[in-house]
């Protein structure tokens, strides 16, 4: 099962999660932009809307990674 990065998705692939539709997809990547990135995927229930239950249904599909390794990856020149 793919896992989805809540610092570096899109709205399409947190769309693609499992009650997560176009309205919390704004509302996590909003969040993220205001408080920067999360440090821990049950930080999503920061969310307006986002409760336990809904995260216990994403838990297992949520990943965070750090912020800087993934400029990083972007920034370097292909090989």
């Amino acid at each position: 099962m793919e896992q989805i990065d809540l610092n570096t998705a899109s709205a399409a692939e947190l769309e693609a999660l499992p009650g997560i539709g176009p309205a919390y997809a704004r509302r996590i990547i909003e969040h993220r932009e205001k408080h920067g990135p999360f440090t821990d995927p049950a930080q999503i229930q920061e969310v307006r809307g986002i409760g336990k239950a809904l995260y216990a249904a994403l838990a297992d599909r949520l990943t965070v990674g750090a912020e800087e390794e993934v400029v990083e990856e972007k920034e370097a020149p292909p090989t």
